[in-house]
């Protein structure tokens, strides 16, 4: 799910809080509260496919969760029995070795669900840690089963969601294993490429945050992105990267097809 793509949902949020404040009578607050809700969920990729019945049985089923920025929300091998919808904020998905080294294994954004395998499992994997102040709907594992129950079109998409995130932790796993720095970095840079305003292609990740999903200090990571400039492959202006040769920094990735 793209910004755009959430940006009517974001101004949904922000007038309704603004009606809060001016005390709007409950019965109408409720119906906006729904409808937007309604509308989000069938946003969520793994519920696209779902009828209006399925939509309105989950909706009665979740419950919100506040996380303040920094919180570890589980640590690996805890136990889980339930499943998340990030609303607003970031979450990173991470495991560390023995020695505190750190591998990001993807970032949720909102419109993105997360935890299926770890309730399905009740043990969790990964670590899930709050990166912005975060908004979640929570569904418990009693609810998802009941629901997947009555409505099996859910399952399928849930499938679809967790094949997507194995072949995410695979592609980690490969990179790690046998990816150079140079070839994770460009790759990284590579899949998270949008096009601005302008029709210039740009990756707006963080240095901090390409570091963590290429598992690679942040030294190193400046210095390849300053070879990359030398080379003539990006330009850093501000707190993007504008690519200037987009074939060659695919060339220079882990995955070449």
């Amino acid at each position: 799910m793209t910004f755009q793509d959430l940006t009517p949902f974001l101004f949904s949020v922000i007038v309704l809080n603004y009606l809060i404040e001016l005390k709007m009578p409950d019965k109408e607050l409720y119906d906006m509260k729904t409808d937007f809700l309604h509308d989000f969920l069938k946003k969520v990729p793994a519920f696209i496919n779902l009828p209006d019945r399925a939509i309105d049985d989950i909706k009665g089923c979740l419950y919100k969760e506040v996380f303040k920025k920094n919180t570890i929300i589980y640590h690996e091998g805890d136990t889980i029995n339930k499943l998340y919808i990030l609303e607003m904020g970031k979450i990173e998905i991470y495991k560390t070795d023995l020695e505190g080294k750190r591998l990001t294994l993807w970032f949720i954004h909102p419109g993105e669900l997360f935890c299926l395998p770890t309730m399905l499992y009740e043990l969790a994997i990964a670590n899930a840690v709050v990166v912005q102040d975060s908004i979640l709907y929570c569904l418990d594992k009693a609810d998802y089963e009941r629901l997947a129950g009555k409505h099996p079109e859910i399952s399928e998409g849930m499938l679809r969601c967790l094949a997507g995130r194995i072949m995410n932790y695979a592609d980690s796993i490969n990179k790690v294993a046998f990816g150079s720095a140079s070839s994770r970095i460009a790759e990284v840079i590579f899949k998270h490429l949008q096009r601005d305003d302008h029709g210039q292609m740009t990756c707006q990740l963080p240095q901090s945050e390409l570091s963590s999903l290429a598992g690679i200090c942040r030294e190193t990571v400046s210095r390849t992105i300053k070879r990359f400039k030398q080379e003539g492959i990006l330009d850093v202006r501000g707190r993007k990267m504008v690519i200037k040769d987009i074939e060659r920094l695919q060339s220079r990735g882990f995955n070449k097809t």
